[in-house]
């Protein structure tokens, strides 16, 4: 017979009387640690006196040079951790520890990619096994994502999957984006307009958002691509003088990381002869006036800047924005150099004689 002290007599508010009720049978739990020096066990609730068909949870914590290694109940061997039973008998549980000091033993390494995009339940718990122990990886998904595939020491879709630890290993498992929760990419403006008129270098600039991310723009003319941008900026210069005159097509297509697309067409006119190449001149011929100084060369109004230089390589004569330079010089051979608004760049000679 067992002597119930007060402490040990269960709460009739959980248990209450009903008048079926005749009788009470109550059953103890036994806790033995192996080796004792291991660890410790917590149990929830903290009993050691409990009713028939009574749950209690147990929690096995390892002391500093062990680690938790399985329950004996009975005859069942368990490795979760921790682990619920029933209460039908008396029961003894016996909490097996390992010496890490003196067993091998090897590290499972886990992460997730995206981060945040789900998690992974394994078992039995703990990141340290013994060797030879075998090892359940379960990939849950969160909200908006779905399981993809693992990667590591365990590939393949299968999930959830069985890894032996006969060595350290990591194990990514991968989710993607639930198509059915994310939105296509959104295109929000292109600085070329329907039937615009373009000549020389034109820059091109997207601006593109996605609310999970953009992956990548494709960039096609007239059906060819041209160009493939990974980062913001996206932008790629249209070199026109590649291109006949007349009408062309633009097509941009965004791509998201889920691989979900958007694309825009727009169709411009190419017109290269009024390009501003086409006004500047490889020589100059100028002659020096009666009040010595030269005649005026028109480079146009679309110079962003301009320089002369002398024979000796020395700036002689500068200027930025819109320019009709007149320099004074003596008779002789100079070098200009002038950057076009388009972005290209010429270089020429002038010759001034007297």
């Amino acid at each position: 017979n067992y002597v119930i002290t007060l402490d040990e007599l269960p709460d009739l508010e959980e248990y209450p009387y009903t008048e079926s009720t005749t009788t009470f049978k109550y059953y103890t739990l036994n806790i033995i640690i192996n080796p004792s020096q291991a660890g410790t066990v917590t149990r929830t609730p903290n009993k050691t006196v409990f009713l028939e068909n009574s749950t209690v949870t147990l929690q096995a914590v390892a002391l500093s040079g062990y680690i938790f290694s399985n329950w004996v109940v009975g005859s069942s061997v368990y490795t979760t951790n921790p682990i619920v039973i029933t209460i039908t008998t008396n029961t003894t549980v016996t909490a097996n520890f390992v010496n890490i000091t003196t067993t091998q033993t090897y590290i499972l390494n886990l992460d997730i990619y995206p981060q945040a995009a789900g998690v992974i339940y394994y078992n039995p718990t703990g990141g340290v096994y013994i060797a030879g122990t075998t090892v359940t990886l379960t990939a849950q998904a969160n909200s908006g994502y779905v399981f993809s595939h693992w990667s590591g020491d365990v590939g393949g879709s299968q999930n959830p999957v069985s890894i032996l630890m006969d060595a350290n290993k990591t194990v990514v498992a991968h989710f993607s984006v639930s198509v059915s929760t994310d939105s296509k990419p959104f295109i929000g403006s292109i600085n070329l307009s329907t039937g615009q008129i373009v000549s020389g270098l034109y820059n091109l600039v997207i601006s593109c958002s996605d609310d999970i991310g953009v992956s990548r723009v494709e960039v096609y003319i007239d059906g060819s691509l041209v160009a493939t941008l990974t980062s913001s900026p996206y932008s790629y210069t249209i070199d026109t003088n590649n291109l006949s005159d007349g009408s062309h097509n633009l097509l941009v297509v965004v791509y998201d990381t889920s691989n979900q697309t958007q694309t825009t067409s727009i169709n411009f006119t190419v017109d290269n002869s009024g390009s501003l190449d086409t006004l500047l001149k490889d020589n100059y011929l100028l002659t020096v006036n009666s009040d010595d100084k030269n005649e005026v060369i028109d480079f146009g109004d679309d110079i962003e800047w301009i320089k002369i230089y002398g024979i000796n390589g020395k700036v002689i004569y500068e200027s930025s924005g819109d320019v009709n330079p007149a320099f004074t010089s003596k008779p002789g051979l100079y070098i200009y150099k002038a950057k076009l608004k388009n972005g290209k760049i010429f270089t020429g000679k002038i010759l001034v004689l007297r």
